[in-house]
């Protein structure tokens, strides 16, 4: 299948900090891809560079066969971009917001265009509101709406569900969903784990501007050795290290720890457990087997290959 966007070996500095560090990326036509890490890992200065808005200090990067740097007009015609600053005009009604740009994209239609666009995102009935009267739900779907405004063929998000209702949120998950299977490539960044396991057809870890590891949830699941996990939530926080015979998921002391490659049967296991506890006073208040996903994944990758106490990226709990 033809790639879409490839990042071949880009690198970013600011003087002497190197934002982004030689990566390579391709996104094939279709797909769903997130780019995954924490705040500062780099993410958004990578979809800055892959929108035009800067240059990379070295490396190529192609849009559906086009090198940006040379055809850069052509390109962002076919492209549609959602930043995390809802960089709205918000003196304007949110109608006005999306005719002014299907009018800058030139459509034959774009009243109607503008009007269709805020039916789509279920913002009809506040059409002729100043966008300054929207919450930050409504402002992201309007985002949404402009950035789809003439039906791009590749969609750039960067933390579209940061901060919105457990509404919201869903609709744009669902929204995001509907537009990938009617063939669009999207390209999210996330610091949202169950967000890039739900939606993303492969997924890429950055960490320090570099790409830690990339592949399907599977894939990385794999790559991490993740088998035969347990949770197991104790009565108080406890040091990990105390597990030292354990593969112990997790690096700093928490109240839920997770097992990984469990060997012994699950008695057994228990046994040895409060043979390590007694004399803290702690106590296992419950235990589970569970499915190794994203979160886990990333947990081992990254506390393995840098070793850092580095526990999670932000979960969502709507």
């Amino acid at each position: 299948m033809q790639s879409a966007i490839e990042m071949k070996a880009i690198t970013k500095k600011y003087g002497e900090l190197i934002a982004v560090d030689n990566i390579s990326i391709s996104v094939k036509e279709g797909e769903i891809f997130g780019l995954l890490g924490p705040n500062g890992a780099g993410k958004s200065t990578i979809l800055k560079m892959l929108c035009g808005l800067i240059e990379p200090s070295s490396g190529q990067i192609l849009i559906r066969n086009l090198d940006l740097k040379k055809y850069q007009k052509r390109i962002k015609r076919i492209i549609g971009v959602v930043f995390e600053n809802q960089n709205l005009y918000e003196n304007l009604s949110g109608f006005y917001n999306l005719y002014l740009f299907a009018q800058l994209y030139g459509l034959p239609q774009p009243k109607q265009s503008a009007e269709n666009m805020l039916k789509l995102m279920k913002l009809e009935d506040r059409a002729n509101e100043n966008v300054y009267k929207y919450s930050k739900g409504m402002k992201q779907k309007l985002l949404i709406g402009r950035a789809l405004i003439h039906d791009p063929e590749v969609l750039f998000l960067d933390e579209p569900t940061v901060g919105l209702d457990p509404q919201t949120d869903q609709f744009v998950r669902r929204l995001i969903s509907n537009l990938n299977n009617r063939g669009k490539t999207i390209f999210i960044t996330t610091h949202y784990l169950d967000e890039a396991e739900i939606l993303c057809n492969r997924i890429a870890i950055l960490h320090h501007g570099k790409i830690t590891a990339s592949g399907s949830t599977e894939q990385l699941c794999s790559e991490a050795s993740l088998e035969n996990l347990y949770r197991v939530c104790f009565s108080a926080r406890i040091n990990p290290k105390q597990f030292s015979s354990f593969s112990v998921l997790e690096n700093e002391s928490c109240d839920v720890l997770t097992f990984n490659k469990v060997s012994t049967d699950i008695v057994s296991f228990i046994g040895s457990l409060n043979d390590i506890i007694k004399e803290s006073g702690v106590e296992i208040k419950t235990i589970e087997k569970v499915r190794p996903s994203l979160q886990e994944a990333f947990m081992k990758i990254i506390g393995e290959r840098h070793n850092e106490e580095y526990f999670v990226l932000n979960t969502k709990r709507n």
